[in-house]
């Protein structure tokens, strides 16, 4: 059972709200906190949610307002590296352009 959640919580998909998830069948929220973990420099995280409520390592998890919370951090940082990478690609048309001028 722990190797299936091993493999779940690194295969970078979350099965949050499909039926499995609805079932039970999937560690979709546990999967989320992980990430998240990954996301904070490894801070929490000790493989089981009661372990970072016993040790109090959680802090981050709570802060960005648990799973809701960090799709939305998650959406947020995508666009923004949307956004990035769309302002030095301009910037990088500008550059070949004063270039081939």
């Amino acid at each position: 059972w722990r190797i299936y959640q091993g493999m779940e919580e690194h295969s970078g998909y979350h099965f949050r709200g499909t039926w499995l998830h609805k079932l039970g069948l999937t560690f979709a929220d546990e999967n989320l906190q992980h990430d998240c973990h990954h996301l904070e420099s490894h801070k929490g995280n000790f493989g089981t949610f009661w372990c970072d409520w016993l040790f109090d390592s959680q802090d981050f998890w709570l802060k960005v307002g648990r799973e809701d919370g960090y799709i939305e951090l998650c959406k947020k940082r995508e666009q923004d590296a949307l956004e990035r990478d769309e302002y030095y690609r301009k910037l990088d048309e500008e550059k070949l352009k004063q270039s081939n001028e």
